[in-house]
Protein backbone atom coordinates (compact mmCIF):
# COMPACT_ATOMS: atom_id res chain seq x y z
CA UNK A 1 0.00 0.00 0.00
CA UNK A 2 1.33 3.41 -0.96
CA UNK A 3 -0.91 6.02 0.67
CA UNK A 4 1.17 8.95 -0.59
CA UNK A 5 2.04 7.80 -4.13
CA UNK A 6 -0.40 7.66 -7.01
CA UNK A 7 -0.03 5.88 -10.33
CA UNK A 8 2.06 8.74 -11.73
CA UNK A 9 4.75 7.95 -9.14
CA UNK A 10 5.38 4.35 -10.30
CA UNK A 11 9.13 3.95 -10.85
CA UNK A 12 9.49 2.92 -14.49
CA UNK A 13 13.28 2.81 -14.75
CA UNK A 14 14.70 -0.53 -15.82
CA UNK A 15 11.68 -1.78 -17.68
CA UNK A 16 8.48 -1.01 -19.54
CA UNK A 17 5.31 0.49 -18.11
CA UNK A 18 1.85 0.54 -19.62
CA UNK A 19 -1.33 2.19 -18.41
CA UNK A 20 -4.59 0.31 -18.38
CA UNK A 21 -7.22 -0.84 -15.93
CA UNK A 22 -8.18 -3.77 -13.75
CA UNK A 23 -11.94 -4.30 -13.57
CA UNK A 24 -12.39 -0.66 -14.66
CA UNK A 25 -9.94 0.69 -12.03
CA UNK A 26 -6.98 2.73 -13.35
CA UNK A 27 -3.77 0.71 -13.20
CA UNK A 28 -0.16 0.68 -14.36
CA UNK A 29 1.74 -2.49 -15.22
CA UNK A 30 5.53 -2.42 -15.01
CA UNK A 31 7.53 -5.24 -16.57
CA UNK A 32 11.21 -5.42 -15.60
CA UNK A 33 13.71 -5.73 -18.42
CA UNK A 34 15.91 -7.94 -16.20
CA UNK A 35 14.62 -11.16 -14.66
CA UNK A 36 11.04 -12.24 -14.13
CA UNK A 37 9.62 -9.29 -12.19
CA UNK A 38 6.30 -7.53 -12.62
CA UNK A 39 4.34 -4.87 -10.76
CA UNK A 40 0.66 -4.04 -11.16
CA UNK A 41 -0.21 -0.77 -9.41
CA UNK A 42 -3.90 -0.22 -8.68
CA UNK A 43 -5.14 3.34 -8.23
CA UNK A 44 -7.11 4.05 -5.05
CA UNK A 45 -7.10 7.85 -5.38
CA UNK A 46 -5.12 10.25 -7.55
CA UNK A 47 -2.43 10.21 -4.85
CA UNK A 48 -2.63 6.65 -3.43
CA UNK A 49 -2.23 3.17 -4.84
CA UNK A 50 -1.85 -0.51 -3.96
CA UNK A 51 0.99 -2.46 -5.58
CA UNK A 52 0.91 -6.14 -6.50
CA UNK A 53 4.44 -7.37 -7.21
CA UNK A 54 5.30 -10.83 -8.50
CA UNK A 55 8.83 -12.19 -8.85
CA UNK A 56 9.84 -15.59 -10.18
CA UNK A 57 13.09 -16.17 -8.28
CA UNK A 58 15.30 -17.83 -10.89
CA UNK A 59 13.02 -16.95 -13.79
CA UNK A 60 13.80 -14.87 -16.83
CA UNK A 61 10.31 -14.42 -18.29
CA UNK A 62 8.71 -11.17 -17.10
CA UNK A 63 5.63 -11.90 -19.22
CA UNK A 64 4.94 -14.96 -17.08
CA UNK A 65 5.40 -12.89 -13.91
CA UNK A 66 2.94 -10.29 -15.24
CA UNK A 67 0.32 -12.97 -15.92
CA UNK A 68 0.50 -14.02 -12.27
CA UNK A 69 0.57 -10.42 -11.00
CA UNK A 70 -2.52 -9.65 -13.10
CA UNK A 71 -4.38 -12.66 -11.70
CA UNK A 72 -3.62 -11.52 -8.15
CA UNK A 73 -4.57 -7.91 -8.98
CA UNK A 74 -7.96 -9.15 -10.18
CA UNK A 75 -8.49 -10.79 -6.78
CA UNK A 76 -7.30 -7.73 -4.80
CA UNK A 77 -9.12 -5.04 -6.81
CA UNK A 78 -12.71 -5.75 -5.63
CA UNK A 79 -11.55 -5.52 -2.02
CA UNK A 80 -10.31 -1.92 -2.45
CA UNK A 81 -12.41 1.20 -1.86
CA UNK A 82 -14.04 2.69 -4.95
CA UNK A 83 -11.53 4.71 -7.00
CA UNK A 84 -11.64 8.44 -6.36
CA UNK A 85 -9.65 10.29 -8.99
Amino acid sequence: MRPDQGLDAVNTSGGTASKGNVNGRPAVQFMSSVGAKCLVALGVTASARVDVTYVIGAGTNATEACQSASQIANIVEPKLPKYEG
